[in-house]
């Protein structure tokens, strides 16, 4: 398991907010300092997809035109668009991953990670 720096936002029946938890009130393991960024994936599941996750690369232009509405802290650094760029080239490009289920991308994630986990 690895730890997970952030509150999570969880969504409770009947309440219009997100509820933040804390790592650890969800038996997470805490932050440990900086983990190193080795692939940046995009994940697009549905149920129609094939069983087995198919992968494939994806443009830069795409990247940043899907990734930039979900980065809420873009705009507050110095010339934000160039540093998500300059990590998208530091990591190989981004790949996008469509799958069925989430317990299938384990095997794919350690590939692409070189994390035997």
């Amino acid at each position: 398991m690895h730890p997970y720096p952030k509150p999570l936002s969880i969504r409770v029946p009947g309440n219009r907010y997100k509820n933040e938890t804390p790592p650890d009130e969800l038996g997470l393991l805490a932050d440990d300092g900086p983990a190193p960024l080795v692939r940046i994936l995009l994940l697009d599941r549905s149920d129609s997809y094939p069983v087995e996750p198919v992968v494939e690369q994806t443009d830069l232009f795409d990247a940043v035109m899907t990734m930039t509405p979900q980065t809420s802290a873009l705009s507050k650094l110095d010339a934000g668009l160039h540093q998500l760029a300059d990590l998208i080239d530091a990591t190989g490009g981004v790949l996008t991953v469509h799958y069925r289920e989430a317990a299938s991308l384990l095997p794919l994630i350690a590939e692409l990670t070189g994390d035997p986990e």
